[in-house]
């Protein structure tokens, strides 16, 4: 049986509104989150949000290019000797 759940019932976020989310992830990539944040004048949570949004909103673009290169043919490399044109 699933206990009983006490305090105030949870509500839909309105349109815009922030929800919080846990993340964990290394020493290194918060250094850099938090570099980035002090260069952008955003919080570490408005960087990380906003870093995401721009990876989903250009994830359709890098598959469209993925694509198209899949298609070109492979490159050949072509050497030429010295002193020809």
């Amino acid at each position: 049986m699933v206990p009983k759940r006490t305090g105030r019932p949870r509500r839909d976020p309105l349109p815009g509104e922030r929800v919080p989310l846990g993340l964990r992830v290394t020493p290194q990539m918060k250094k850099m989150l938090e570099a980035a944040a002090d260069a952008s004048g955003r919080s570490q949570s408005q960087e990380a949000e906003h870093r995401l949004e721009m990876a989903f909103r250009d994830a359709p673009l890098e598959a469209m290019l993925s694509e198209i290169l899949e298609r070109l043919p492979p490159k050949r490399i072509v050497r030429r000797r010295r002193g020809s044109a």
